[in-house]
């Protein structure tokens, strides 16, 4: 980890947690600092997959989302018989005798 301050401490630590090299700039002044620091030749979760599963989660929230409202309004229907729902569809069809 490299990390850059303007006031504070700068330093470089290794991954173990080691400190390769730091300098603090309250008691030196301004400063700089060098060292070899290690690169990683493995790829992070982050490099292979980037932002698809932010993406899909969102889609996927979205839709229960959605759903839910879906469900929700048809809970809230009124009732009918059979009768009324036929009348209410097709009332040309209607044959009163």
């Amino acid at each position: 980890m490299v990390r850059a301050a303007v006031n504070g401490i700068s330093a470089i630590i290794s991954p173990a947690g080691k400190v390769l090299a730091k300098c603090d700039h309250y008691k030196k002044g301004p400063g700089m600092i060098c060292t070899a620091v290690p690169i990683h030749k493995n790829k992070t979760t982050f490099s292979q997959l980037g932002h698809s599963p932010a993406i899909l989660s969102c889609i996927y929230l979205a839709f229960y989302i959605g759903r839910r409202r879906t469900f929700k309004a048809l809970r809230k229907m009124p009732k009918s018989s059979p009768t009324e729902t036929i009348y209410s569809l097709r009332p040309e069809r209607l044959v009163v005798q």
